[in-house]
């Protein structure tokens, strides 16, 4: 799903963004990686400003026709890390 699909203010996780590794440097050092949850505020028909990690970041469609979202699990088991079988990720 693009972000031009999203509900606004709903979490989505970033399942990947099909750009050069350059620009996906740059856009994992502002917090938009693969994994991350986003929740897009505001969308237009070519823009949108997004929260990630506590973040809010505008983007035209030449960076948001290349990420890849997918509705975040609410429903995930939260433990502590105390908790954690060793060997389990988290």
């Amino acid at each position: 799903m693009l972000i031009y699909d999203a509900a606004l203010k709903t979490p989505y996780r970033i399942l990947g963004i099909n750009l050069p590794k350059d620009s996906l440097l740059h856009l994992s050092n502002l917090g938009l990686a693969a994994g991350e949850t986003i929740e897009v505020v505001i969308k237009t028909k070519n823009s949108a400003i997004i929260i990630v990690k506590g973040s809010r970041l505008a983007f035209d469609a030449s960076i948001l026709d290349k990420i890849d979202l997918a509705p975040a699990e609410e429903n995930q088991e939260k433990i502590p890390l105390s908790e954690l079988p060793v060997g389990r990720s988290a």
